[in-house]
């Protein structure tokens, strides 16, 4: 199952949507914790990727979640995250 970490970027009325860099990460930490909660009852997984992030592999550490982490592949980054699904991959073969 593949899903978006940090869809909920902050909302301030005098500025409007906020940049990811600049939302605070309890913000988000609410909904990834509840989605970790729900996937796991209705999607129950062995293995979890996270993108290279400032945000989530830290949330993730800070919840005990296990996970593997991979470069993001926007931004240059495709060949290096296919290499690190690859790894992945082999890992837990």
């Amino acid at each position: 199952m593949l899903w978006n970490a940090f869809p909920w970027h902050s909302f301030d009325p005098r500025r409007g949507l906020l940049r990811q860099s600049d939302a605070p990460t309890s913000l988000s930490k609410p909904p990834v914790c509840r989605y970790f909660t729900l996937s796991s009852i209705y999607f129950p997984c062995e293995e979890i990727v996270a993108p290279w992030q400032r945000r989530l592999p830290s949330q993730l550490k800070e919840l005990n979640i296990e996970f593997h982490r991979v470069r993001h592949p926007a931004s240059g980054g495709a060949r290096l995250f296919r290499k690190g699904i690859g790894t992945v991959v082999k890992e837990v073969s």
